[in-house]
């Protein structure tokens, strides 16, 4: 990490890549649900292939858990001091 960086430029370089990537996974998933609805209709019960209430809680689901899985090692890189990662073991 660079010298001068403050705690929200830290937290967002780490937080971004895994945001994004957890939205394009989320993304991706969405189209292939969809497309695959015929063959997930035998699987489900009392719930259609395209409840709106499941697929959103879903996303929203997995939308915060990404979030905090990436949030977590953001949190904990944003606070270690610059010059003992410098130092050699």
């Amino acid at each position: 990490m660079a010298f001068g960086a403050g705690v929200e430029n830290i937290v967002g370089f780490v937080l971004g890549p895994g945001i994004g990537l957890s939205m394009i996974g989320i993304v991706a998933g969405l189209l292939a649900s969809v497309l695959v609805t015929r063959l997930l209709t035998r699987f489900l019960f009392e719930v259609g292939p395209t409840d709106g209430w499941a697929i959103g809680s879903v996303v929203v689901l997995l939308g915060v858990t990404a979030t905090l899985a990436s949030f977590v090692p953001a949190w904990r890189a944003a606070h270690v001091d610059p010059l003992s990662s410098l130092r050699p073991e």
